[in-house]
């Protein structure tokens, strides 16, 4: 019975956890602290005796957690140790502010020092979510100097992990020149081709070499390709 309810509730964690109410939250929390009682019990008369605030039950007293019915010295360990962890989540947030991308600059000081010293070519991917915020990135390698294999379907998995709106793709030239290859243009296509299909927009390609940088977007060849694109996947249709 335990394990179906709490079966339950895992789901909804996943699949609606605005709707779960603190008891519940705190519920799933003492799962892992109390593996094998019902903690539902438990968990409402935490919230009873610290005015139904989980912050007041995370912060309290070891003493008094302890004295809840079922709350033993390991179980007031682990709720102490999940609110340092909120603790240090708050203190590190205002300085680990999501970096906005406006402009190519913007994307430089986020970008280019992944590039620095490096003596072989990276092909970075870098998320955007709706605000073009950076929300993550990938960095792909390989042991040649001058080439980097690109594995679409690991790509289309990236995608469908980070659930971008926008990709901003950059690659090194270690040969120093910044004119765009065929072997880039293609790159810059199939990316365009599958981010389509994927509802996901291509922001940018860049290509760094000597501390300088080729846009695509700003060159005017973005549009281009994006403009093939919508040619060939229409046609198609």
């Amino acid at each position: 019975m335990h394990e179906g309810h709490r079966e339950r509730l895992r789901e909804k964690l996943i699949s609606s956890p605005n709707t779960l109410n603190p008891h519940e939250v705190l519920e799933i929390l003492l799962f892992y602290a109390i593996p094998r009682k019902n903690t539902n019990e438990i968990a409402h008369q935490l919230l009873d005796m610290f005015d139904g605030s989980l912050r007041n039950v995370l912060q309290a007293d070891m003493e008094l957690l302890k004295s809840v019915k079922g709350v033993g010295e390991n179980t007031a360990y682990f709720l102490k140790t999940m609110s340092k962890i909120l603790d240090l989540i708050s203190i590190d947030e205002p300085t680990k502010m999501r970096k906005k991308i406006t402009c190519p600059m913007d994307t430089l000081q986020v970008v280019k020092p992944l590039f620095d010293n490096v003596i072989k070519e990276l092909f970075i991917l870098l998320y955007l979510n709706q605000d073009n915020e950076v929300i993550g990135k990938t960095i792909l390698s390989s042991n040649s100097r001058d080439y980097v294999n690109l594995d679409l379907q690991e790509l289309n998995r990236l995608i469908l992990i980070h659930k971008p709106t926008s990709i901003i793709i950059a690659h090194n030239h270690l040969s120093g020149s910044l004119q765009p290859s065929k072997e880039d243009d293609d790159v810059t296509r199939r990316f365009a081709i599958l981010l389509n299909v994927a509802g996901v927009n291509l922001f940018d390609h860049f290509i760094f070499a000597n501390g300088k940088f080729y846009s695509y977007n700003l060159e005017g060849e973005l549009q281009k390709f994006k403009k093939e694109v919508d040619y060939l996947l229409n046609k198609k249709i």
